[in-house]
């Protein structure tokens, strides 16, 4: 609880999709290595993550106002975001697998291998916080938005 005010809620000034992005990847890394640093958790230890950040603000015109909204998800594992929309889901995140072709590829490129859908044999994500005897190099806790 304390980990998440401290890093996913300090109000960055943000004017660009691109600093959230940027903004989220830190926080990730961030609370992955408040986890590590934490005595009692082992390295074996590992969980996925989701955040969701909307972000809005109003441009004023001659004759009206205009309040636009910015939806940013990122997640890092197995855990979904999907909006619904007039009872239409639309997905909003990737599932982080092995099996999936762009992480199976970042994790060959990285010295690591996948065997019957989980990475090195054991992990059946690709991403996650934790899990640090699994990661380097071929795991990691940056999240995709």
């Amino acid at each position: 609880k304390d980990n998440v005010k401290r890093l996913f809620l300090r109000n960055p000034q943000m004017s660009h999709a691109d600093e959230v992005e940027d903004y989220l990847r830190q926080a990730f890394r961030s609370a992955d290595i408040a986890l590590a640093e934490e005595p009692s958790v082992s390295s074996s230890t590992g969980t996925t993550a989701l955040t969701a950040l909307l972000l809005g603000r109003y441009i004023l015109f001659l004759i009206a106002s205009v309040h636009l909204l910015l939806l940013v998800v990122a997640n890092a594992g197995d855990c979904r975001a999907v909006l619904c929309r007039k009872g239409t889901a639309i997905n909003m995140s990737q599932d982080h697998r092995p099996t999936h072709p762009s992480e199976r590829k970042r994790v060959e490129e990285l010295g690591g291998f996948v065997d019957d859908g989980y990475l090195n044999g054991v992990l059946s994500v690709s991403r996650a916080l934790g899990d640090w005897d699994m990661k380097l190099p071929r795991g990691s806790a940056s999240p995709l938005t």
